[in-house]
C-alpha cells in the first residue's frame, strides 16, 4: 500500500509546533495547502495555482468558487436582487469605491440581466458596470469569480442575503 504524502506532512508540522498552540491548526493546514485564502476571490486563487504550476490545484479552484455560489441559501439570483461590490482603495490615486446593480429577470426568455444602478467610481479609474450583463443564465457568477465574494452584499426584499463586503 503506498503511503499518504500529506501525513508526513502534518508529522513535520506537528514536530515543529507547540501543542499548546492556539493556531495549530492554522499551521498544519498552511503546512498542507499554503496560507487560507479566505479573502482573496475564486479567480486570484486560479491564478496562484497557475503561477505554482499547478493544474489540479486550478481545477480545484475554480471548482470550489463554483461550489461555493451554488451552495449559499439564497441562490439562485432573483428578480429585484440588489447586488454592491465595495472595492478597496489603492492608495491616493485609487480610493475606495463601489458600484450597485439590480438583477433582472424579462419575461420573454427568463435569462437574467444586471444593470447597473449606481457607482462611485471615478471617471479616470475604470468603466463603471463592468458587470452589466443581459441574457445570462447565471449574472451572479462572474462577479463572484472576478470580485470575489467577500466584496459582495446581495440584497433581496430588503434584508442583507449575503454580507461579504467589509
Amino acid at each position: 500500500m503506498r503511503r499518504n504524502p500529506r501525513l508526513d506532512i502534518i508529522k513535520r508540522a506537528l514536530a515543529a509546533s507547540d501543542l499548546a498552540d492556539p493556531n495549530l491548526a492554522l499551521n498544519i493546514y498552511t503546512a498542507l495547502y499554503g496560507r487560507p485564502t479566505e479573502d482573496k476571490a475564486p479567480r486570484e486563487q486560479i491564478d496562484d495555482a497557475h503561477r505554482r504550476r499547478d493544474f489540479f490545484g486550478v481545477i480545484e479552484a475554480a471548482r470550489a468558487g463554483q461550489q461555493t455560489l451554488e451552495a449559499q441559501p439564497w441562490y439562485p439570483a432573483r428578480h429585484g436582487d440588489i447586488v454592491h461590490i465595495a472595492y478597496e482603495g489603492f492608495g491616493p490615486d485609487v480610493p475606495a469605491h463601489g458600484e450597485t446593480y439590480i438583477v433582472e429577470q424579462p419575461e420573454v426568455d427568463g435569462w437574467f440581466n444586471l444593470r447597473t444602478l449606481a457607482h462611485s467610481e471615478r471617471d479616470s479609474i475604470a468603466e463603471a458596470g463592468v458587470f452589466a450583463t443581459s441574457d445570462d443564465p447565471d449574472p451572479l457568477m462572474e462577479m463572484w469569480f472576478e470580485a470575489g465574494p467577500h466584496r459582495l452584499t446581495i440584497v433581496r426584499d430588503g434584508r442583507v442575503v449575503h454580507g461579504g463586503a467589509k
